[in-house]
């Protein structure tokens, strides 16, 4: 069962036999009491998943970085300083190393990341990463505690993330066909009323006189006279 971050100051822990590794490091798995991890509230993660130098080991770091701005997570620090005390109480002879780290994203929890974890993006998309700089709900596990020349660290172990990341689309849907640019029709012609459009043309009058006119034409006579003046003349 999943065990919400609400109700883990209300659970009890069982500490198991101590396992053997070398002559110098010890191990004693932990077990949170009829659950088997811890969902955390939405937490900051500043780098993503990366390796420690010289190692395949993978780990991440959740932050309290929003601590101001979401009362859950001061909660579920309060109930991470309670296993902490949990422990430090039990093991009075050791160093009980603290795992709540001070950072530039005020204080931070370090995951060891399960080779099986499994993440996803807010579309519920499986996703191959955890990007830097992005929020996400966590399922998080207890691990033990690594007993070292009397010094403790406590192991806690990613398991399953949630992150706010963008939606991955993995087949191509960009639609690279030309779409010709068709001429737009011309717009409709005027309408004209029948009396707006009628051409009206006017015919002279035939029946006008020579005396209208303003002009009267000289006969054969005088123009036969207007020669014989002219030949004269000559």
């Amino acid at each position: 069962m999943i065990l919400h971050h609400t109700k883990l100051s209300q659970t009890s822990f069982l500490f198991k036999k101590k396992l053997k590794y070398s002559d110098d490091c010890d191990f004693i798995p932990i077990k949170i009491k009829d659950y088997s991890a811890i969902q955390t509230p939405l937490m900051f993660v500043p780098y993503g998943i990366f390796k420690i130098q010289n190692s395949n080991k993978q780990i991440i770091d959740i932050t309290f970085y929003n601590l101001e701005n979401d009362t859950q997570l001061n909660h579920f620090k309060e109930s991470l300083q309670k296993i902490y005390k949990v422990i430090k109480n039990k093991y009075k002879d050791l160093n009980v190393n603290p795992f709540l780290k001070e950072t530039p994203f005020n204080e931070s929890l370090r995951l060891k990341v399960d080779s099986n974890a499994l993440f996803y993006n807010s579309d519920k998309q499986l996703i191959d990463n955890i990007r830097s700089n992005c929020y996400g709900r966590f399922l998080i596990q207890l691990s033990g505690l690594w007993v070292i020349n009397k010094e403790i660290w406590v192991q806690w172990i990613l398991i399953q993330g949630k992150v706010n990341q963008p939606i991955q689309i993995k087949n191509l849907l960009i639609d690279e066909k030309i779409i010709s640019k068709k001429i737009p029709p011309p717009p409709p012609l005027p309408i004209f009323k029948k009396s707006t459009s009628k051409i009206v043309i006017k015919k002279k009058d035939k029946t006008k006189s020579k005396k209208d006119s303003g002009f009267d034409a000289p006969t054969i006579e005088e123009l036969q006279i207007i020669l014989s003046n002219l030949k004269t003349i000559n």
